[in-house]
């Protein structure tokens, strides 16, 4: 309770300008939480997860349904490079990334885990999301590229480490990749909670993990066979999912029941 208190007021200046911004077209004031409104007041939402990502809840509105993650599209004009032949599975491979966007300072999350995996019998690969790849001390067992499409690299690989970007998150579970997250900006504390607890990866609790906290991890996730087995069941329940085909019958469905109820209710026919 006190961590969503935290999180609300926070947030609290963004709810206020929402209401200030529809206030002169008569808009009332939302009636819960921002981010809480786009879940609760839709007829209906579609939440791009698996339920199994989802934290049991008594108070689940009706109008929510799960209909598993919009994963990308095999990527075809990516160039493998030179060093992609190393990911043979002769070591374990741990992805390091930081997302789009809060990728500005790379010493959250990547720096420090070049430093604590250097002297590990991994092959480390960083997604930077930026160009500048040359600020960073990189050893010998890591590579590191500006941009590295997941759907090629993410089933190569042995451990996710992630400051908590949902698609990411949700890509990585639908392969059955578990993950170490060090997140707390936008939304990513709450995606790292859920992680830690589907224990299908370690929540470090942190924006800017050390060396010695990402190194640790690593090692509990591939010595400790409990991390893969339930990355395992996750891939199995985020398989049963198809989000287009499952997107499609909603609206479809929505569609039928309001031309139903207008055959039903048609309007009124005014003559003069």
């Amino acid at each position: 309770m006190e961590e969503i208190q935290r999180i609300h007021a926070t947030f609290q200046p963004v709810g206020d300008y929402i209401d200030s911004v529809m206030e002169p077209y008569g808009v009332p004031s939302m009636p819960h939480f921002f981010v809480d409104c786009m879940y609760l007041l839709p007829d209906m939402f579609l939440q791009f997860t698996a339920e199994a990502f989802e934290f049991p809840r008594s108070d689940m509105p009706d109008t929510l349904r799960f209909i598993g993650p919009l994963l990308p599209s095999r990527s075809i004009e990516f160039e493998e490079p030179a060093w992609w032949a190393e990911l043979n599975g002769s070591k374990p491979v741990v992805l390091v990334t930081q997302g789009t966007l809060a990728n500005h300072d790379l010493d959250e999350l990547i720096q420090p885990a070049l430093v604590g995996l250097a002297d590990e019998n991994v092959t480390v690969i960083v997604a930077a999301g930026r160009s500048d790849t040359q600020i960073l001390a990189v050893p010998e067992n890591a590579r590191v590229a500006s941009f590295i499409p997941f759907d090629r690299v993410l089933p190569k690989v042995d451990v996710l480490i992630t400051n908590g970007g949902y698609g990411a998150v949700n890509h990585a579970f639908s392969l059955g990749v578990p993950i170490v997250v060090a997140g707390e900006s936008e939304d990513k504390d709450m995606v790292a909670a859920r992680v830690g607890w589907t224990g299908a990866g370690i929540n470090l609790k942190t924006r800017y993990a050390s060396a010695g906290q990402i190194r640790n991890a690593v090692r509990a996730i591939l010595t400790n066979k409990q991390y893969r087995e339930e990355a395992q069941r996750l891939r199995t329940a985020f398989s049963r999912y198809n989000a287009l085909d499952e997107l499609a019958r909603a609206v479809n469905a929505m569609l039928t029941q309001d031309s139903n109820m207008s055959k039903l209710h048609p309007e009124p026919v005014y003559t003069h």
